[in-house]
């Protein structure tokens, strides 16, 4: 028998029954972001159109791609998005937002 616990994240907002990408940069301009990093799966970035149609609508304001991001988001992800963030020497108060909108800081 397994045992343990479990912490759900805090969720500003949930949007759906829209395009992501609607959505995404209607959340970026709401909180008037102009430099995004969206952070996907690989296989919602490379089998699926959506990660593309959201740097498409964002244009200039997406500054990269990480879609390295694996089932549950583990400590793994997560450690592997902050070592190519400070690869690139990213200011620290750059907000992150994914395929579904989440923002990380």
């Amino acid at each position: 028998m397994l045992s343990g616990s479990y912490e759900f994240l805090a969720q500003d907002r949930v949007i759906f029954g829209r395009p992501a990408a609607e959505a995404v940069l209607e959340t970026a301009g709401r909180l008037g972001k102009q430099r995004l990093l969206v952070v996907a799966s690989k296989t919602l970035s490379r089998k699926t159109d959506v990660v593309a149609n959201i740097r498409d609508v964002l244009g200039g304001r997406c500054v990269g791609l990480f879609d390295e991001c694996v089932e549950h988001v583990p400590r793994a992800s997560i450690l592997a998005l902050a070592a190519t963030v400070a690869a690139r020497k990213v200011p620290e108060r750059w907000q992150c937002s994914s395929a579904l909108g989440m923002r990380l800081r």
